[in-house]
């Protein structure tokens, strides 16, 4: 069945992923130098160390502020609603609350000092 497609990749088809990270792969590029980038198929994700919880909060913020503005540049929509930001941490260090407590990384959960035990319980639970 043939579709006209104005903007975006047509959903379900062969080829829609593939065009989807051709076009997306300069993102990484328009971040600055402290923020590392995770492309994997639709999902991004960003990473940045800091010394401090409250410092890696805003490497983040302004890395957020690059992919929006890249996003309005490229005619993409960012959906705030499946964005979420955890402070991973080794160290016990106390993070606030605006936080996540986990994560869903790729399908697996993740929680703030890197412990899996929610992700095996999700699974266990099946």
């Amino acid at each position: 069945q043939r579709s006209i497609v104005n903007v975006g990749v047509p959903q379900g088809s062969i080829l829609g992923p593939l065009l989807f990270l051709v076009y997306i792969n300069d993102m990484p590029e328009s971040l600055p130098p402290k923020i590392d980038c995770i492309l994997y198929a639709d999902d991004t994700t960003l990473i940045a160390n800091g010394s401090n919880p409250e410092e890696a909060r805003e490497i983040v913020n302004d890395g957020m502020l690059h992919i929006e503005s890249w996003c309005a540049r490229n005619h993409l929509k960012l959906n705030t609603q499946k964005t979420s930001v955890v402070c991973l941490s080794l160290r016990n260090q106390s993070v606030t609350s605006s936080n996540m407590p986990c994560v869903n990384f790729l399908g697996c959960l993740v929680d703030r000092r890197l412990n899996f035990n929610l992700h095996c319980d999700s699974l266990c639970a099946r």
